[in-house]
């Protein structure tokens, strides 16, 4: 014999369904690129040194992408950009990241980057930094919204690195 529902029974799935898509569409609202910059350097920038001046004596070791190959198709596809720097007597990971993290907000806010070929920002994209020890130097990893930003990333890196090698 089978039951009928009672009429004060509630199916919550749908409901449940219904909820958690608000939420979802709620919580992944996008904020827009200078407004996440303007964040961004109201928290990293303390007013010090320029971060250009900074930038500007970097030493890079060595830029390569970061990428992963189909084994199947053979297609690659660029995910980041790893740039190995010299770390600066007495920088820490942390101030490293800071005024790298600043400098990209402050290019984003007012687009005028004094470093040719700049790999720490994008017009038009928000470029993800992450700072982390490694064999006594920096490993600045460097990803971007799209495959597009990684490859400019990339291409920039490049040339960065090209003219802010060791001398």
């Amino acid at each position: 014999m089978t039951r009928s529902p009672s009429p004060e029974v509630v199916n919550v799935r749908p409901l449940a369904w219904g909820v958690a898509v608000a939420l979802s569409c709620a919580c992944t609202e996008r904020v827009s690129l200078p407004a996440r910059a303007a964040q961004t350097e109201q928290r990293q920038c303390d007013g010090s040194a320029p971060d250009g001046q900074t930038l500007g004596t970097l030493t890079v070791l060595k830029a390569e992408p970061q990428y992963h190959i189909a084994t199947c198709s053979g297609a690659g596809q660029v995910f980041g950009v790893r740039l190995l720097v010299r770390q600066a007597p007495g920088e820490s990971t942390g101030q490293l990241s800071r005024t790298l993290e600043c400098h990209r907000a402050r290019a984003i806010l007012a687009p005028s980057s004094r470093l040719a070929d700049d790999p720490f920002w994008l017009p038009a994209s928000w470029v993800s930094i992450e700072v982390r020890p490694e064999a006594g130097n920096l490993l600045v990893t460097l990803s971007g919204e799209t495959v597009s930003d990684n490859l400019l990333i990339l291409h920039r890196a490049r040339s960065f690195a090209a003219q802010h090698g060791p001398r």
